[in-house]
């Protein structure tokens, strides 16, 4: 009798504390419909006078915002709200405010309405790389209208035990279908998402550098025919050597450094961007196209794709997305990626950008005719307004086509085709905040001839970029037979590129004036080694106003003392410009070699001292030189016809010494004259005492 009194007690406790709080809170009913008043699954952000955000209890979270299927109730403080609903770039955006009073219910119901039928048109939308619960995947997707998603279920784990999914692939009610059992390695060299296997991948590892990816890339290969392998972003640094060796399926240009509110400001610990090339807010953006671009420019034909990273990062799931177009076609797995695949794609976090070039979808070949007129067809309809669209040629605008920042409008328009390699069709929101944009796929251009167009530029861009990598892994693996089990698949990659920038035919440096610019930058981003003195200011200076090869080889000349010829039979010759040298004691001095590669080598050149007063004549310990590698100026050639490295000489003692420089372009080809030396006199002053004071 006493327990049931007491828990009477409680119960009525309970009750009189509900009332009591129902009573200082304010109860929310929230209804969202579409246009004929039908309840639609949304995305919810609510926020109080504070900025704080706030989540209806029950309901899918994350970050700032909860989705919901249609309705939801909230109880909450006395304060001012505002609210955000959205569904993903297909509907249009809803706002507003309300005020909560103590004890007061809130009715709010809004309407969704659309802005495109993506469906209707063949068009559906996958987010490759979502971090979110299985369980709340089918409500996620119908909440941001998103037809495809692939959940990473594996991350980095090691897995040695793992059992194959009886099943990976499903389908809603309302024909959307996702994937189960996806994953990521992500470490050092950056991140790789696996797609379409059974089995989880046994990600044990040594270290961020240890295995290589590669060894789980041929794991892949070899456990599901039809895996597909996402580079998650351009910029992560094993990108080279993945393109070279990897065979991946898309590359994701949209990715989760752009966010809904914002963009990460850095490029995490892939290659960073030049912050005064690529400025602000944007600057991120832009480098993960150039790079695209170049990768286009090499004549590899890859799809971009797109991934949010919801559940790691920010964003909502599907903020970050790629359209593919199915027309008829069945919505499946296999079609999905069979359409992506064939590039008939655009990627999004806002405008939706659907274009045709003479009748096709992008993927398609357009073979090159010299003067050739392309007809364009874009429907463009976007939530933010954009002020022009941008075609752009193998990396350059070559055309902006003005949509008065209308909103929802179809546009035809034409351009002529400059020449043979690709194209596509960008569009950039007037959005300061954040980086939003769409970008089709490429079209690509064959040569008249039917062969692919590959830039020596470009292939060069990957060949420097890889060189880099090569001497990062060198000092991050500290063990000789891992660091060389590592940087096998490099070396490789590295004939792959040296044989691609050997067969170009695009840009060709020796046969025309046309890229003394891509060397003035070179040139200008080098001389950051360089002292800050009077004459290389004045060259750093007058490199702005050059304007043709000529006129740049002209300026650089002050800072030149080595040159450097190598015959086409790859022999080398080495010679200086100075009799006598003018250094001072343990001070670093830097210079320019000038070098005519007539082999079109893309060796690393070494350069080192003989003292010529010991007998026998042996290295010079009194003075170091060497040529300067790091991430603005490589010590291997480009295979150019002429350009320039930065050589640094450091004396250690004072006095006048006779030193012989030996030039290298080569490893054990000593034996075929592949090697030269040159003697040079160094004065050498004693330090001064303001450099002893440093």
């Amino acid at each position: 009798m006493k327990a049931a009194f007491a828990i009477g007690w409680q119960i009525l406790l309970i009750s009189l504390g509900v009332v009591c709080q129902a009573q200082e809170t304010a109860h929310l009913n929230f209804l969202v419909s579409d246009a004929d008043g039908k309840e639609m699954p949304c995305r919810i952000h609510v926020r109080d006078s504070t900025g704080a955000a706030q989540f209806a209890e029950g309901m899918p979270s994350w970050k700032d915002h909860f989705v919901c299927p249609g309705k939801f109730v909230m109880e909450l403080k006395p304060d001012e709200y505002s609210f955000q609903v959205e569904r993903g770039p297909e509907f249009e955006r809803v706002k507003g405010s309300f005020v909560a009073e103590k004890g007061k219910s809130i009715t709010i119901h809004q309407r969704l309405h659309r802005l495109a039928s993506m469906r209707g048109e063949g068009w559906f939308s996958g987010d490759l790389h979502v971090h979110r619960p299985a369980a709340d995947v089918e409500l996620l997707m119908a909440a941001e209208d998103l037809d495809y998603l692939p959940v990473i279920g594996w991350w980095n784990q090691p897995a040695p035990n793992a059992s194959p999914l009886p099943e990976i692939d499903f389908a809603t009610a309302d024909g959307r279908i996702y994937s189960i059992g996806a994953g990521e390695d992500e470490r050092e060299g950056g991140a790789l998402l696996y797609i379409g296997l059974k089995q989880p991948l046994d990600l044990s590892v040594r270290s961020r550098e240890f295995p290589s990816p590669m060894k789980f890339v041929n794991q892949a290969r070899a456990g599901a025919a039809k895996v597909w392998i996402d580079i998650e972003k351009p910029f992560w640094w094993d990108v080279p050597v993945w393109l070279a060796v990897a065979r991946p399926d898309s590359i994701g240009i949209a990715h989760n450094h752009m966010h809904r509110d914002g963009v990460l400001g850095n490029e995490a610990w892939g290659r960073p961007r030049d912050p005064d090339q690529y400025r602000g807010i944007h600057g991120n953006g832009h480098w993960t196209q150039q790079i695209y671009y170049h990768i286009l420019n090499s004549g590899i034909q890859i799809p971009p794709s797109a991934g949010s990273a919801s559940g790691v990062l920010p964003n909502p799931v599907g903020y970050n997305r790629v359209y593919v177009h199915l027309g008829q076609t069945e919505c499946t797995r296999d079609n999905w990626f069979d359409a992506l695949k064939a590039g008939k794609c655009f990627v999004t976090n806002g405008p939706l950008l659907r274009v045709r070039a003479n009748g096709k979808y992008s993927g398609a070949d357009i073979p090159f005719q010299a003067g050739e007129t392309i007809a364009l067809t874009i429907e463009l309809d976007s939530n933010d307004p954009v002020s022009s669209l941008e075609v752009i040629h193998n990396g350059n605008v070559i055309k902006r086509i003005s949509t008065d920042r209308i909103q929802h409008q179809t546009i035809n328009t034409e351009f002529v085709l400059p020449g043979p390699g690709w194209f596509l069709v960008r569009a950039i929101a007037d959005v300061r905040h954040t980086f939003r944009f769409a970008s089709t796929a490429p079209w690509y251009v064959p040569r008249e001839d039917g062969s692919e167009q590959v830039s020596q530029v470009s292939t060069q861009f990957f060949l420097d970029w890889l060189n880099e990598r090569i001497e990062r892994v060198k000092k991050n693996v500290q063990s000789t037979v891992e660091r060389d089990l590592v940087l096998l698949w490099h070396y490789q990659a590295r004939s792959f590129w040296q044989n691609r920038h050997r067969n170009a035919n695009a840009d060709l440096l020796p046969l025309r004036d046309g890229n003394w610019q891509q060397m003035r930058n070179r040139l200008r981003a080098a001389l950051h080694c360089f002292n800050v003195n009077q004459t290389t200011q004045k060259v750093l200076s007058d490199l702005k106003q050059v304007g043709s090869r000529l006129a740049l080889n002209r300026v650089v000349q002050p800072l030149v003392v080595l040159d450097v010829s190598i015959n086409p039979e790859s022999r080398v010759k080495v010679a200086s410009r100075l009799g006598k040298l003018s250094l001072e004691q343990n001070r670093p001095q830097q210079f320019f070699v000038q070098i005519d590669n007539l082999a079109g080598i893309t060796a690393a050149l070494n350069l080192s001292a003989i003292d010529l007063a010991l007998n026998p004549p042996g290295v010079a310990k009194w003075c170091s030189i060497e040529i300067v590698d790091d991430p603005f100026t490589s010590r291997y050639l480009s295979g150019e016809t002429t350009e320039f490295k930065v050589v640094e000489i450091t004396p250690h003692a004072a006095g006048i010494r006779e030193v012989r420089i030996v030039g290298d372009a080569g490893q054990g080809t000593q034996d075929l004259g592949f090697r030269a030396t040159t003697d040079v006199l160094i004065d050498v002053q004693p330090a001064s005492t303001d450099n002893d004071s440093k």
